[in-house]
């Protein structure tokens, strides 16, 4: 590349962007150290610096290297719209030093382990009328001398005043909300107005609820939802979802939960009324609890079902497992099984019917399960599985057309290296990606 060609002079900004295009945010970095001329050009490319993000990850590294910090980031001309923020407990107010700089339209932020003072009203100001895109994760209160209640709030002047800032809030193009862990309540109040989401994945629990069904009420229009156990179990005992939410295309529920059996009964008829009312919309479906033989019974039914998860211990044992009646599925392609007590009873009875999975994930197989699957399975693209001895490694050439396989805990025996090679080599040769998370020797 010469350094002394200038790309604004001897190209137009479409040319030039219609060029750059197919690069990734990492090549066009590097592309910009080529010469000022390259750095001002694609910095003043919208389109181009839509793949580029901000990324801050060490509170303790900025601190040391701030001068030159400011300098590549805060002093650059550069259009960011993309921020990520993680580890370490960094101080909201660097975050509104970075989000304040001229001529920037934040579109998408995402927030780790965040130390929000009195200045996260500041925080989402300077991002409200652009913000496209939110996920806010571990976000702590640096107060230590009072609560975050509405209660303890209502009585300080100071507190009332920043309550009714974030309620003022409108956040306009706000498409996507993400939360995990983010804990005191008064965060929330920003979110109040927000009557555009098409996403929202949040593990608020049950002292949030109040907010997270504000926000629902207020956005109809949702189309995917992911919520914790607890905030599942309130909404569905209530039946609050029973006249909203008409047109979900993704529906998850993190963690398992618990209750007694005569609302346990309430809760299965009020989802399986909920299932229902998203017959032609529901594309992906996750929970980790048992909700009973005739939600997943009419699961099977839904036309526009892709994926689908189920995470629950001894599913053989709950009390309606023999009430399962699964209707064969043409529409699912990706399936999730996570028994830790998987047997073939249990992976049988979804596979059958499952017709035409392309991605499997399961927490163990064993040589028979493998020629089950490469048998009746010859479709299978990727497999995903948590724990795989060596031994069976070398099965996973049976399936002709397998490209990705994941393992997360692979077994091998450390006295039978030669043999742990062979069966290494011998399954890793032919995919397009193999990832094996952990290596664990067993005696």
């Amino acid at each position: 590349m010469d350094e002394n060609i200038n790309p604004v002079v001897c190209l137009s900004s479409e040319t030039f962007e219609m060029i750059l295009n197919h690069l990734t945010g990492r090549e066009l970095i590097r592309l910009t150290e080529v010469s000022p001329e390259w750095d001002t050009a694609i910095g003043a490319s919208h389109i181009l610096m839509n793949k580029i993000k901000v990324r801050i990850t060490n509170a303790h590294q900025m601190s040391r290297i701030m001068d030159d910090f400011k300098s590549s980031v805060l002093m650059s001309p550069r259009l960011y719209q993309h921020l990520e923020v993680t580890k370490n407990s960094i101080p909201g107010g660097l975050i509104c030093e970075i989000l304040s700089r001229p001529n920037q339209c934040w579109r998408t932020l995402k927030a780790k382990c965040i130390r929000f003072e009195s200045e996260f009203t500041d925080f989402m100001s300077l991002i409200e009328s652009s913000i496209e895109e939110l996920e806010i994760e571990e976000a702590v209160k640096c107060y230590s001398s009072m609560e975050w209640s509405l209660d303890a709030l209502d009585a300080i002047d100071h507190n009332v005043a920043i309550i009714e800032q974030l309620r003022s809030l409108t956040l306009p193009k706000l498409k996507v909300f993400r939360t995990k862990r983010m804990y005191p309540q008064m965060l929330y109040e920003a979110f109040a107005n927000c009557q555009n989401l098409n996403e929202l994945k949040t593990t608020a629990g049950t002292i949030h609820i109040s907010f997270i069904q504000r926000i629902l009420v207020q956005n109809k229009h949702l189309e995917v939802l992911h919520i914790s156990s607890y905030f599942f179990r309130t909404l569905f005992l209530t039946n609050f979802c029973a006249d909203i939410l008409k047109n979900l295309k993704s529906f998850a529920v993190y963690g398992p939960f618990k209750t007694d059996d005569v609302k346990m009964k309430t809760l299965q008829e009020n989802f399986l009324s909920f299932l229902h009312s998203h017959k032609h919309s529901l594309e992906t479906f996750s929970i980790e609890s048992w909700i009973g033989a005739d939600a997943l019974n009419y699961l099977f039914n839904l036309p526009q079902l892709k994926c689908l998860t189920i995470k629950k211990d001894k599913l053989e044992e709950t009390s309606d497992w023999t009430s399962l009646k699964l209707k064969p599925s043409k529409s699912i392609e990706s399936l999730v099984i996570f028994d830790r007590s998987q047997t073939f009873n249990v992976m049988k009875t979804f596979l059958k019917a499952t017709p035409n999975i392309k991605d499997l994930s399961l927490f163990l197989m064993n040589q028979e399960e493998m020629e089950y699957l490469s048998s009746n399975f010859p479709q299978l693209k990727s497999l995903k599985i948590r724990t795989l001895t060596a031994s069976d490694f070398r099965d996973l050439n049976l399936f002709p057309n397998l490209e990705y396989c994941f393992v997360d805990t692979f077994f091998v025996n450390p006295y039978d290296e030669i043999n742990n090679e062979h069966f290494i080599k011998k399954g890793t040769s032919r995919f397009v990606e193999l990832f094996i998370k952990n290596f664990n020797y067993f005696l």
